[in-house]
């Protein structure tokens, strides 16, 4: 017999059927074939990285296995069929499927042919069927309809999946997944910055520890385009688009299934405690299809910002063409025909948008810039000129509305090829460019007035590589190769909006600095400061290797395999920069007296370094008993310090603990010593409580260890000299005199000024994970899920600064990271399951959580004075800042039902409604006084005045509610008052997405579906944190909406305001033509 060939419906002569409690006469079966035969014909559709399992055991009426019963299973989309027999203790196993859904046949001699339809793998999931056959004929066949597998997994994991189906019908703003991401359980969604700028946090992790992956091979190659410098240099960010949007690694439409695994998962994932969000990619099949869509806006649909309307502004120009498509089909050439072999899918994602934005800011009065210095003057003359209230403070108000352009252009193209019944192979390749202008400053971009334009770009481009192949019956293998690259930057310019007169080039820069190879930024606390000029272009290049190998051994799946990634980001900046810094707007060092409190005049070179990220695991799916299954195994993390390329070694120090005595290590000392002992055991649980179908119960638990990469922060070794030469300290005037204004060559004798490093004894992140779940079938596709999830963080990583330029020193200021903060976060979820129904799909969820940590970020302590000792890591112990109490997510989609036939019929049939919810406590806010000194880095908390409410209440205030200024008593010293971090509250969110659309068909296949998308439908205003800074006009009150907060896209890491939760009304209008 051919072990490996197509699957036919009657049994082979040679593969005989035992039950032990009905025919004990058989001759026994082959020792070959109770080797576990596998599967016999692989496509390459099927064959993909993060794939899925099916098994399960056969049983007689009685109880008893059926040993040689042949199983057959096809994937209903594309035909693919796969072929099984039970061996020892009546078990059949499936591994390496792809999502979708399938046809399951068993059949024995002496029993009734079994058939299973409509069962659903998803990503990554271990499923089971049990299968028990009933006495009778071969030819008599019972049939299970529309079974689903709601119940049956064997994961111990915690994870939400959505098919394309659902993904294509809901209403997802902007195509992109970040909102189908916010409403998983256990998810919070947090603003972007430039020290979190991933914006998710799943289960109390930083929002830099998720892990992103397409096709099995790692997506967190993005280089940020920011004013700062990135924390995400150590592949810890995935390459959004410069809008912040996942459809510069796939579109919606070349999707096939998403699925986010955020509790104790298996050893095979989890090189980052955060959530492992899978994108698995469509292929190509037999049927040609194809697909084309355009979605339309327009500021005629759409809704006034609440801000705009509060000062009477009209709504600003507003158009969206988001516009593309897909083909798939056989490949088909002059004399080669691709059918059942070699099969291609394309995509292409264009798009062209002006965003409407609102903006509220404080510029210089006229009277101010009039009594300012001279020298001074075109510098104030640079802002808009103001068109509200006065302030009294040298300011007054200035809103306005505007349009931020956006383009895209994502292409991918990927085919799949059989060859022969015992491997194959498949490639992607994808070519992203995108772009975005913004008017004014935002997190991660420097500060700017509205009469500054920055542009930003990003060109994402990647090509993925992989190969299955069946080595034995029972063994298979599995490889991937990816090389990725992206490319990010962006520049400044002023103009004249709202009556700015742009300063020239010769008045910001030296002569001898060319203007296109500058900049310049000017911080004002409390005020818009102002960047001009080129500020950064970064290239993050990685290559990652993948292996897994799989074997069956009896009731045992096992697994084995290594991830290999080499990061490779390069710095480059403005060869020529100055960073000025005034305390504020009038006053000794104010912006209006002309003379900086101090300035960096800095030159920095461009430098590559070398990231390696290795792991390897060992895991076993056992499936004990009929009831229980265990996954258990250990992975194991090595991540060296990251080195300098190029001949450009990383320099750093010898010790931490005495600040003062610290000196510079030999060159070549590695920025902290590797750790080999990172060993991370895993176990997870499923157990099934009740078997009967449709009232299936499962308990799952699962707890384990995961370390995080948490290297990000190596970009501070890039700061260091000689790659980065400064002068720091007073400057006599603004514009900088020429003879002041050149960059010191670098001096190797000591004081060596900065220097930005790692503790040499720096340890990787560390995390406990533990969940319970009880899970409830409530008839065969709907499912209730009840699931503890906790966390527990040791040895985070944070930021130290010492100031020690009073002391004796060979540096003026000393930085470094150390691993010794905690964390801990509790939650109870409850998840609600309908796989689609009589027309109705849904995934409901409600979390009520509680986080708590010393720092949601790396970046999390002042700097401190070189009199202080080094302060407990618990002094900010604190609500994490994406601590959010009460969260509900919803998404729900409903075909109407309607005649057939009739005179009616043609309006009212084919119509369907889809709606996404999304409901939140508000975030924490943390209020905190950024001191006055040459740089505005150390930063205390205020004083609470006690019976003084904390909280203003009125309409007069956006969202009913304000910080009291009279509550706080801000300090001049160095050290905090009674508030606690994020002591405060900010704003809920509360957002029902809706959309309807209806399906026009011509013939069988060919269709065009209209859809009608209402982000905010009702709406309901939702408010940004009130503003936290002391120094600011607007301090306490919100002066943006919930979706401005959030972020600003691209540069920052945040989706584009347009495109997040809690914005204004808009309609989105859609066509699609399938085939």
């Amino acid at each position: 017999m051919k072990l490996f060939e197509p699957w036919r419906a009657s049994r082979p002569s040679d593969a005989p059927v035992r039950s032990r409690a009905l025919a004990a006469s058989t001759r026994r079966p082959s020792k070959h074939l109770l080797g576990l035969c596998l599967l016999t014909l692989w496509s390459g559709s099927d064959l993909l990285a993060q794939s899925a399992s099916l098994g399960g055991r056969v049983i007689d009426p009685s109880g008893a296995v059926v040993v040689g019963a042949e199983v057959g299973l096809t994937r209903e989309e594309a035909g693919t069929k796969y072929r099984a027999h039970t061996v020892e203790q009546g078990v059949y196993t499936f591994p390496f499927l792809s999502p979708g859904r399938y046809r399951l046949e068993v059949s024995a001699e002496g029993f009734k042919r079994f058939e299973r339809t409509e069962i659903t793998v998803e990503t990554a999931e271990n499923a089971v069927i049990d299968v028990r056959l009933e006495l009778g004929e071969s030819t008599e066949t019972v049939l299970v309809e529309g079974a689903g597998l709601s119940a049956g997994s064997a994961d111990a994991a915690v994870s939400t999946v959505v098919d394309r189906q659902f993904v294509e019908n809901l209403p997802l703003n902007g195509r992109s997944f970040h909102n189908l991401i916010a409403i998983t359980p256990g998810v919070t969604q947090t603003p972007a910055g430039n020290w979190d700028p991933g914006q998710f946090s799943v289960n109390g992790q930083r929002t830099s520890s998720n892990y992103f992956t397409v096709d099995g091979v790692s997506a967190n190659f993005g280089a940020q385009s920011g004013f700062w410098d990135s924390l995400a240099d150590d592949g810890s960010l995935p390459a959004f688009s410069a809008a912040g949007g996942t459809n510069s690694l796939v579109s919606i439409d070349a999707m096939e299934e998403f699925k986010i695994q955020t509790s104790t998962y298996a050893p095979e994932y989890g090189r980052q405690p955060g959530g492992q969000i899978q994108i698995m990619t469509r292929s190509g099949g037999n049927d040609w299809t194809f697909t084309l869509f355009d979605y339309f806006r327009n500021d005629a649909l759409d809704a006034n910002d609440w801000f705009a309307n509060r000062d009477g502004l009209a709504r600003p120009a507003m158009r969206q063409n988001d516009f593309g498509g897909v083909v798939g089909g056989p490949v088909l050439l002059p004399g080669y025909d691709g059918r059942n072999r070699t099969f291609f899918f394309a995509s292409y994602e264009g798009l062209r948008l002006r965003q409407p934005q609102f903006a509220l800011d404080a510029y210089p009065t006229l009277e101010t810039r009039e009594s300012a210095a001279p020298g001074v003057r075109p510098l104030l003359d640079a802002y808009p000129i103001p068109n509200g209230a006065d302030l009294g403070d040298g300011s007054a108000r200035f809103s306005t509305t505007y349009s931020n352009p956006s383009t895209l252009d994502a292409t991918s193209f990927r085919i799949d090829h059989h060859l022969g019944s015992r491997a194959t192979l498949f490639g992607r390749f994808n070519n992203a460019p995108s772009a975005q202008e913004y008017r004014g400053g935002r997190p991660g971009y420097g500060p700017a007035p509205l009469s500054v334009v920055t542009t930003a770009f990003t060109d994402n481009r990647t090509l993925t590589l992989g190969s299955t192949q069946v080595l034995s019956p029972t063994v298979m293998n599995e490889t991937r190769f990816n090389f990725s690259r992206s490319q990010a930057g962006q520049s400044a310019m002023a103009d004249n909006f709202g009556g700015a007169v742009a300063p020239a080039a010769s008045y910001l820069f030296p002569s001898f600095a060319d203007p296109g190879q500058a900049g310049i930024t000017i911080l004002v606390p409390g005020y818009t400061g102002l960047t001009v000029g080129s500020i950064s272009n970064r290239r993050q290049t990685q290559v990652n290797w993948v292996n897994n190998l799989s074997w069956v051994v009896g009731t045992h799946q096992m697994k084995m395999g290594a991830d290999l990634r080499r990061m490779t980001p390069r710095f480059g900046y403005p060869p020529y920069g100055q960073l000025i810094n005034f305390t504020g707007l009038t006053g000794a060092g104010g912006l209006t007296g002309g003379v900086p409190a101090a300035a960096s005049i800095n030159s920095r070179d461009t430098l590559r370094m070398g990231v390696l990220n290795f792991s390897a695991y060992v895991q076993d799916t056992w499936r004990a008993t009929d009831r229980l299954t265990l996954t258990y195994g250990l992975r194991w993390e090595v991540n060296p310090a990251p080195k300098g390329l190029d001949g450009k070694p990383m320099y750093t120090i010898d010790q931490v603990d005495d600040p003062f005595a610290a000196k510079l290590a030999p060159v070549g000392t590695p920025l902290f010593e590797t750790q080999y002992g990172n060993f991370a055991p895993r176990l997870g649980i499923a157990y099934q409580l009740r078997t009967s179908p449709g009232t299936e119960t499962t308990l799952r638990a699962g707890a384990g260890l995961f370390y995080d990469i948490a290297q990000g922060a190596v970009y501070f070794a890039a700061r260091n000299a000689p790659y980065r030469n400064q002068y720091y300290g007073p400057v006599s005037a603004f514009p900088i005199p020429e003879s002041e204004a050149v960059v010191p060559a670098f001096d190797p004798a000591a004081p060596f000024g900065r220097i930005e490093t790692f503790d040499p004894k720096f340890q990787l992140p560390r995390v406990t994970q533990f969940n319970v779940a009880l899970e409830q079938a409530m008839g065969r596709n709907r499912s209730l899920t009840v699931t503890y999830a906790g966390a527990e963080g040791r040895r985070l990583a944070r930021q130290l600064t010492f100031e020690l330029s009073s002391a004796p020193s060979e540096f003026s200021r000393l930085a470094y990271y150390l691993s010794d903060a905690t964390s801990s976060y509790h939650s109870l979820q409850v998840q609600f399951e309908q796989r689609l129904t009589d027309g109705l799909q849904m995934l409901l969820s409600h979390v009520y959580a509680h986080s708590i940590d010393d720092g949601s970020d790396v970046y999390n302590d002042g700097v401190i004075d070189a009199s202080f000792s080094r302060p407990s890591p618990h002094v900010n112990r604190g609500d994490s800042d994406f601590d959010i109490r009460h969260a509900f997510g919803g998404a729900i989609t409903y075909e109407l039902p309607g005649p057939r036939r009739g005179g009616i019929a043609p309006l009212v049939r084919n119509w369907a409604v889809d709606s996404t919810i999304r409901l939140q406590t508000g975030a924490p806010v943390d209020i905190a006084q950024w001191s006055r000194n040459a740089f505005g880095t150390f930063y205390t908390r205020p004083d609470l005045v006690p019976g003084v409410p904390v909280y203003l209440e009125g309409d007069e205030y956006p969202g009913g509610r304000a910080f009291n200024r009279s509550a706080f008593v801000f300090g001049t010293g160095n050290v905090n008052g009674s508030l606690g971090r994020n002591a405060l509250r900010a704003f809920p969110l509360r957002q029902v997405d809706f959309a309807v659309r209806r399906k026009f068909g011509f013939g069988e296949r060919l269709n065009l579906q209209f859809r009608a998308e209402f982000f905010n439908v009702f709406n309901k205003p939702s408010f940004a944190a009130p503003v936290a800074d002391p120094y600011s006009p607007f301090f306490g009150q919100a002066t943006q909406m919930y979706g401005r907060g959030l972020g600003g896209g691209g540069g920052n890491g945040g989706l584009n305001p347009l495109y997040q939760s809690g914005g204004p009304r808009s309609v989105q209008l859609a066509l699609k033509l399938q085939f």
